[in-house]
């Protein structure tokens, strides 16, 4: 698995908690020790040291989060989340970006990665 080249950022370190898990149906997958982050212009990032998707809400407000006070939440995660984001969201938008072939080898076929964007009111996404 091949992942991006680092990003350098300026962050506020919100909270830090380790042996954190999220729910995969009844199953629970474990996240690791997760860094909440602050960005510029109040945007959170969570940063985790686990390969692992976003499966269920749990996996933000373990580490104090509160989805229902953000306009807006993004997630790098494929089908699996919908079900428990569904609950919390009133929109749920889906999109792929192009990505190289993760082998780095040149290939004719381009690789998607999908994001998807939650929203709580359609007009927090349009602004």
């Amino acid at each position: 698995m091949v992942s991006g080249d680092p990003i350098d950022l300026t962050a506020r370190v919100m909270n830090i908690e380790t042996g954190l898990g999220q729910h995969l149906g009844t199953g629970l997958e474990p996240m690791g020790t997760v860094v909440w982050l602050r960005l510029e212009g109040e945007v959170d990032l969570l940063v985790n040291d686990l390969r692992v998707q976003v499966y269920h809400p749990e996996a933000f407000e373990q580490i104090v989060i509160r989805l229902a006070e953000k306009p807006v939440v993004a997630l790098k995660s494929l089908f699996h989340f919908y079900g428990p984001f569904n609950q919390v969201s009133d929109h749920i938008f889906s999109g792929c970006q192009p990505r190289r072939d993760p082998t780095g080898v040149s290939r004719p076929r381009t690789y998607q990665t999908k994001t998807t964007l939650l929203a709580r009111s359609c007009a927090a996404v349009c602004r």
